[in-house]
């Protein structure tokens, strides 16, 4: 059985754009027209299916190097087209405001500031609710550390790669009193929060990240949880990722907050076996390195 045509009732195995012209219509003014109306019969989805499967399909093989664009890099000139092109977009009037952060539908919404987004249950009952919950809680009731570790590392390896481009900027800024987790090697707290980098003596972390996709509440709504499970933390934005502001910002805040100086040794340093003293944020002292961090 072939698709029939909305207009003249006709049955045809495709509805093609020639046959649309005799009704005086594109295939776009068509779909505008009758949206649910299908181009193709089923016979022909299926052959099609059949003449593109397995070893009929053109790319059947061609996978890892033998893939035709493998390795294939864009020339110096071809790279600086296209930034030209996409500078040239940015100028246009209008262009910018169309494509900002708060014209985007998910503005201000969780999505913009690292939590769940107002859509989560949205749909779901108190009835589904509690299922969920239970269902979860029973999941995770026996469950080993290193399963637990593993599952979180699944899920955040799951999102994005790691590390960053942002991160292995700052990476490369900080010195060895600084140690990269932000590849899900720590969680903090629960629900847990995977920081992107923990000083190895105070209860200090640092996140990294992209001003234009967050909301101007980001940093309010990560420095409450941070600081609900004992934790300060410090935000490095993108265009902050310079050597001079990196350190003028870590170094104003630790002496501010924390009252360490590296060019003060007798406020946090003891001489006497090169371990660091360092008050933290409840005013307990801890003596050595790595302490009073979580076991990993």
């Amino acid at each position: 059985m072939g698709v029939k045509c909305e207009i003249c009732k006709r049955e045809f195995e495709v509805i093609t754009y020639t046959h649309l012209l005799s009704h005086n219509l594109s295939i776009k003014e068509y779909k505008e027209k009758y949206p649910y109306a299908e181009f193709h019969s089923e016979k022909h989805k299926q052959n099609y299916s059949k003449k593109i499967s397995g070893k009929n399909h053109p790319y059947y093989g061609k996978t890892g190097k033998l893939a035709p664009f493998y390795n294939h890099k864009h020339t110096k000139q071809a790279k600086q087209k296209q930034s030209q092109g996409m500078t040239k977009k940015w100028k246009e009037k209008g262009f910018r405001e169309e494509h900002s952060r708060k014209n985007h539908p998910n503005f201000g919404s969780g999505v913009f500031l690292g939590i769940s987004g107002d859509w989560t249950n949205k749909n779901h009952t108190e009835k589904t609710k509690l299922k969920m919950s239970y269902s979860a809680i029973e999941r995770f009731k026996n469950i080993s550390d290193k399963d637990y570790k593993d599952w979180l590392n699944n899920v955040v390896s799951g999102i994005q790669r790691r590390p960053t481009s942002y991160e292995k900027r700052l990476e490369k800024i900080l010195d060895n009193n600084w140690r990269y987790v932000g590849d899900g090697s720590l969680w903090l707290g629960f629900p847990p929060m995977n920081p992107d980098f923990i000083h190895r003596t105070f209860d200090l972390v640092i996140e990294v990240y992209a001003k234009y996709f967050k909301d101007d509440d980001y940093e309010n709504q990560r420095r409450k949880r941070f600081n609900e499970i004992g934790y300060s933390v410090i935000f490095i934005s993108d265009n902050e990722l310079n050597e001079v502001i990196v350190n003028k910002k870590i170094g104003d805040y630790m002496s501010d907050n924390l009252g360490y100086s590296e060019s003060s040794p007798e406020q946090g340093r003891d001489e006497s076996n090169g371990s660091v003293i360092a008050p933290d944020l409840n005013g307990l002292v801890y003596h050595g390195l790595v302490a009073h961090l979580p076991t990993i």
